[in-house]
């Protein structure tokens, strides 16, 4: 098994910038706010593509049914190349939304 924690920490560093230092200063003034979530999430996904599963050498069709949907919900089978594995006696901590309706949290 690879250790991929520096690639999916990369991207994630990635799109954490891009949303803070250009998206984020579009909400106040978007028309559709909820539109520019889905391009951002469009933006993420070719990107995750580009820096994680290109890199990685996964083929592309083994990934392409699991990028993000712009529908929100998730796909039914996580990524089947990828496997995360607590770093702790305790496990790995998580934060989970306890209120299923809302979209963050």
């Amino acid at each position: 098994m690879k250790d991929i924690t520096n690639i999916l920490q990369s991207y994630r560093e990635c799109v954490r910038h891009l949303w803070n230092a250009n998206f984020l200063a579009l909400l106040p003034t978007a028309q559709d706010r909820w539109n520019l979530r889905d391009q951002f999430d469009e933006v993420g996904s070719v990107l995750f593509s580009a820096l994680v599963v290109d890199r990685l050498g996964v083929q592309a069709e083994a990934c392409s049914a699991y990028m993000l949907r712009l529908n929100r919900r998730p796909p039914s089978q996580a990524l089947p190349w990828l496997r995360v594995v607590p770093i702790s006696d305790h496990g790995t901590p998580i934060m989970i939304n306890r209120d299923a309706t809302a979209d963050s949290g």
